[in-house]
């Protein structure tokens, strides 16, 4: 079954007029790949506000390393430890005004066994090489936007249609993001100048992007499948078809590799950065439905369940699983906190949680009802910032749960997925409205702080 952003987050691309033009709401065929030369899109100014149109260049895969096997581990189950949370209330705070646009989805039950992690190596043959391109010069830069106490907005190239969703700060000091409608990933600078690329043809589907531990864009293809590198030139990428399966969440690991989860398989899997497609598995069993996933301060890899509950597994692939407060809801992107614990989105619970590496679950409800919370990010004022895609509001809370929210301008955007940019601002994706907004750190200042009690 297609799982379009997780499995918990199909039902909010399921209401995109958008997103039914493109068929994340198919079933997912998988099926390899091999690189070819894409072709190159044509390029629209930015409506909202105006930057200045830019070259579009083709990003042209290139061979995957030559795969090296994976090492073999045998990981032993740990029982899933039992958390004894504190709920917390939701805030008595009355809420900015907004319109609801989607109903909460249903949550699955949650899963009763945490069975016995067995990795499953399978190699796969490197893609072909395909001649490397010529880098496209970078953008020229227009007027920076002014800092401000409110949302800007910018319209993707590629209009309403683009469906953004992962979003970065990249290695080169400039914002990307990946385009589910046409397939694209997009290089953005902080004064809203857009560099548009081509992905690998047959629809892949690019739904998460992060910074992987060589420093390369790393991001997730659900229908491709695999996993796609790009190179340190970003004019051309390595595509990582590792076989059957729907990555959704990805992340450096402390091991110095590349972790994804995978929902169909109902994996948790890693790949070295210089064999790629040469995957290590280990099975965490039947209805979790892994979603993202974030390395912790512990030195283990903490991911969200559709399902419901926190789950975490060492490197060598021992699992462990929490419950939390709120039972029958999925948990959806997580985040490591500046206070040494892991910060999440309950979408259908329309709540944040946050869980201790001792397995401590706190939930703070969300102000406004229905929002359906489901990116999450470290800012650099040290608070946690996550999108309200039901909502169209932008959320704010601290660390010790005061929660403020901002109304995104553009109405039935959705924003879906937020990142800390270059510019100290949080950048977040329109995945409705084709747009990116920029959410400046001073209009906290005046925000009216709203707490749980």
């Amino acid at each position: 079954m297609q799982r379009s952003l997780g499995r918990n987050a199909v039902l909010f691309l399921s209401a995109s007029a958008a997103l039914a033009a493109c068929g994340p709401g198919q079933s997912a065929v998988p099926r390899p790949f091999t690189p070819v030369v894409a072709s190159t899109p044509s390029t629209v100014p930015s409506a909202s506000p105006t930057p200045t149109a830019h070259p579009t260049a083709t990003a042209t895969p290139s061979a995957a390393p030559t795969a090296t096997p994976a090492p073999t581990a045998k990981p032993t189950s740990t029982p899933a430890p039992t958390s004894a949370p504190t709920a917390t209330p939701a805030p008595t705070a009355t809420p900015t005004s907004q319109p609801t646009a989607n109903p909460v989805p249903t949550a699955t039950p949650r899963p009763t066994a945490t069975p016995s992690a067995t990795p499953a190596p399978t190699a796969t043959p490197a893609p072909t090489a395909t001649p490397k391109p010529t880098a496209t010069p970078a953008p020229t830069a227009t007027p920076t936007p002014s800092a401000g106490k409110s949302i800007a907005e910018f319209s993707s190239p590629d209009g309403a249609a683009a469906q953004p969703v992962g979003i970065v700060t990249g290695p080169d000091g400039n914002i990307w993001f990946v385009e589910r409608g046409p397939d694209h990933i997009v290089q953005l600078t902080p004064s809203g100048s857009f560099r548009v690329q081509s992905l690998i043809s047959g629809h892949p589907q690019p739904t998460e992007l992060r910074v992987g531990p060589d420093q390369r864009l790393w991001w997730t293809n659900e229908a491709g499948p695999g996993i796609a590198a790009m190179q340190d030139d970003f004019t051309h990428y390595v595509f990582a078809n590792y076989g059957s399966g729907e990555p959704e969440g990805i992340t450096g690991g402390p091991d110095g590799n590349v972790w994804f989860t995978d929902a169909t398989n109902e994996q948790i899997a890693f790949v070295s950065p210089s064999s790629p497609a040469t995957p290590t598995r280990y099975p965490i069993g039947s209805s979790v439905g892994p979603t993202d996933i974030v390395t912790g301060p512990d030195g283990a890899l903490w991911f969200t369940e559709s399902a419901g509950g926190i789950g975490r597994v060492t490197t060598s692939g021992t699992f462990a699983q929490y419950a939390i407060p709120t039972v029958a809801t999925s948990t959806d992107q997580i985040v490591r906190g500046p206070d040494g614990a892991l910060w999440f989105t309950e979408r259908a619970g329309d709540k944040i949680g946050r869980i201790t590496t001792a397995g401590a679950v706190t939930e703070y409800a969300v102000p406004t009802a229905k929002a359906q919370p489901l990116g999450i990010a470290l800012g650099t004022d040290g608070a946690l910032w996550f999108t309200e895609y039901a909502a169209d509001k932008i959320g704010r809370i601290t660390t010790a749960g005061k929660i403020s929210e901002y109304a995104v301008p553009t109405a039935n955007a959705n924003p879906a997925f937020i990142c800390a940019g270059p510019d100290g601002a949080m950048w977040f994706t329109e995945l409705n409205a084709g747009k990116i907004g920029r959410v400046p750190l001073g209009i906290a200042t005046s925000a009216l702080h709203r707490t749980p009690r």
